[in-house]
């Protein structure tokens, strides 16, 4: 796990909803091929179970599916990491 997830995981920790990054994975066949087709949601939730119920309510993807899930960092908000005095927002 990277710092930037770190600081997301602390950030969340404490919120009732929380910010998930869910990422589906389908393996299909393709001109004679395995290949992977993904969709990522990002979505919000309480737990997350419920951010991958909620990423599958809405995804065209159906049948077995390979399931990512992390919490969001600044990135995934196209966000550069940014501090206050007091240090950083995840602090």
């Amino acid at each position: 796990m990277n710092s930037a997830q770190r600081a997301a995981n602390k950030y969340w920790k404490d919120r009732p909803y929380k910010k998930w990054v869910v990422t589906l994975i389908k393996t299909v066949h393709l001109d004679g091929k395995l290949t992977d087709k993904t969709e990522t949601k990002f979505v919000c939730a309480t737990t997350k179970e419920g951010a991958v119920n909620t990423a599958k309510a809405f995804s065209l993807m159906h049948g077995r599916l390979k399931i990512l899930v992390r919490l969001a960092t600044a990135k995934d908000f196209t966000c550069d990491y940014m501090t206050t005095q007091k240090g950083s927002i995840y602090g």
